[in-house]
């Protein structure tokens, strides 16, 4: 999945959620999301889980709340990476 589809579809705030099944996502450039990133994220449904490597792993299913940007569901089991910087802000 493309990175830019990715921005629209699969952000939150922040944090942007990459499918562990679209392979196709060249993840290298991005960064995990820490909990700073996830500090105005609320769990609604589901869950985030913490692995090994550090790196969230979100639950499909899951549904997050963000107070300035909205609900976000997670279709599939998703990885928690941050939003890179030429991407951020409220513009």
């Amino acid at each position: 999945m493309n990175l830019n589809v990715l921005l629209f579809q699969c952000r939150l705030g922040d944090v942007i959620f990459v499918p562990i099944t679209r392979t196709t996502t060249n993840t290298e450039k991005l960064q995990p999301a820490t909990d700073e990133q996830f500090k105005k994220i609320q769990v609604v449904k589901g869950s985030i889980e913490e692995q090994e490597d550090g790196k969230k792993l979100v639950k499909k299913g899951s549904a997050l709340y963000h107070p300035e940007h909205g609900l976000l569901e997670i279709e599939y089991d998703s990885i928690a990476y941050q939003v890179p910087y030429y991407a951020r802000g409220h513009d």
